[in-house]
């Protein structure tokens, strides 16, 4: 719905041409990416459940800091990046505000797959607590209360 009427969406919020012109770019560039952004929350939410955070952590690192942030420096602006460790450069493209948005769209399809990769690989259901069984279970002494440090209550009954 987002990318086949992006003007009444984005025109119900403002009604400045200007505004609805940059939100139809927007949801143009966006809109594709969301399942993609949906699917990468939902498997991060599996990865945290099944207590590998580090690895929804990661992904979050990835998408955020390796993918969308290079992406939008090289699309969105002139800059010029040299990768890490390698003789290779980019230029940047220029496009302005949109190579921003497809930036998030890059990363989001990127964290996606390697999300979908790592949740494949089925590392995941292994588990992170390590236990040590040769110690035992942790002795709970049971007591009954103490009464001689609890005094009576005391009641002010007059009848």
């Amino acid at each position: 719905m987002a990318v086949l009427f992006p003007e009444p969406l984005v025109g119900a919020f403002d009604d400045n041409p200007a505004v609805v012109a940059e939100g139809k770019a927007f949801l143009w560039i966006i809109a594709p990416a969301w399942a993609l952004f949906g699917g990468t929350m939902v498997l991060q939410g599996a990865f945290r459940g099944a207590g590998q955070t580090g690895v929804a952590m990661g992904l979050s690192l990835l998408s955020r800091w390796v993918f969308r942030l290079p992406v939008a420096i090289v699309v969105a602006f002139g800059a010029a990046v040299t990768i890490p460790g390698t003789d290779v450069t980019l230029r940047g493209l220029g496009v302005g505000v949109e190579g921003i948005w497809i930036a998030f769209s890059v990363g989001a399809t990127l964290s996606f797959l390697i999300a979908v990769a790592w949740f494949r690989l089925g590392h995941w259901t292994e588990s992170v607590v390590e236990t040590d069984d040769s110690a035992g279970s942790p002795e709970i002494e049971e007591r009954a209360p103490d009464h001689d440090s609890d005094p009576e209550p005391e009641f002010d009954i007059d009848d």
